[in-house]
């Protein structure tokens, strides 16, 4: 059983990665847009803050999940921000996020 604390937190990552998913975002805006990588960065922040919420329970639940390599993106991205590579970014949305919403929606479903 997930607690609830933690669905509301899963609903919140759920959230930011459809804005992801939802925002049309290219490979090739990402790389010539400021502010598109500044937007996609910030919601991934947020997914690696949210990871760092969760109960050991509900992660004990997902362990095809990395969630260290969830919130280490986050910790990198506010106080390493100088040090992002655009590509690894790039490649976290094309095959992490789609794996991790598969994830969450599983545990969210055992919340019921």
């Amino acid at each position: 059983m997930i607690p609830p604390r933690d669905v509301a937190t899963l609903n919140q990552i759920l959230e930011r990665i459809e804005r992801v998913e939802g925002s049309g975002l290219t490979k090739e805006q990402l790389l010539e847009h400021p502010w598109d990588q500044d937007a996609l960065i910030r919601n991934l922040e947020v997914i690696g803050e949210a990871t760092k919420r969760l109960s050991r329970a509900t992660t004990d639940a997902a362990p095809e999940i990395d969630w260290r390599d969830i919130a280490g993106f986050r910790d990198v991205a506010i106080h390493g921000y100088d040090r992002i590579s655009l590509a690894r970014t790039w490649a976290v949305v094309e095959h992490e996020l789609p794996r991790l919403k598969v994830s969450i929606r599983r545990l969210l479903t055992k919340s019921h």
